[in-house]
């Protein structure tokens, strides 16, 4: 083979190699994509599911979808919904398949409720059963809004039980339940 058909060949070659990397870099790749390990200056869209053995440098914002995510072996779920009207529960995230800690649980109320309300955070084996309080009850004025965390303090039980619910629940007041806004938990595996 002469020498600049060898050239062309080692070009093809790295030409080949090359645009791999950065495909599986830039997530354009479908499927899993194992990676040893990404720098990446540019955003990065992960369509399938991806492992990361090495280190890894993001400079700009990554947007990841879906709402489990792994880190270290340790598993983090982030749970988000819109706030539902016209029930006394306008929030029910499920947890993961596993017993997991939950870190966070937040309501944001852009509208509450034509009267005045207690916001109560709890968890349950079902959607809407509560059986466990993990706040007291928390003040929402008529036609208020407001932002309302579920207590995380050690003496209140933040283990949650696989696929077991947390919820807000608004109660008191004959008014309208008509809230607009969002919730959000966060769990992370148990130990």
């Amino acid at each position: 083979m002469g020498g600049t058909a060898l050239l062309l060949v080692a070009l093809s070659l790295y030409t080949t190699s090359l645009t791999y990397r950065l495909n599986k870099a830039q997530g354009l790749l479908g499927g899993t994509t194992n990676l040893d390990a990404l720098s990446l200056d540019g955003a990065l869209t992960v369509t399938g599911a991806t492992t990361l053995t090495g280190a890894a440098t993001l400079s700009a914002d990554p947007t990841l979808s879906g709402d489990d995510l792994t880190i270290n072996s340790t598993g983090l779920r982030i749970a988000r919904e819109t706030l539902s009207t016209a029930t006394t529960t306008p929030c029910s995230l499920q947890s993961p398949a596993a017993t997991t800690t939950l870190q966070s649980f937040t309501a944001n109320f852009t509208v509450g409720s034509t009267t005045a309300k207690s916001i109560i955070f709890t968890k349950g084996a079902a959607m809407q059963a509560t059986t466990t309080a993990l706040s007291g009850n928390l003040a929402l004025a008529a036609d208020a809004q407001g932002t309302f965390k579920a207590s995380t303090t050690p003496e209140l039980d933040m283990v949650i039980s696989p696929s077991n619910w947390v919820q807000v629940s608004m109660v008191g007041g004959s008014g309208t339940d008509s809230p607009t806004g969002t919730c959000t938990a966060i769990f992370l595996d148990a130990d």
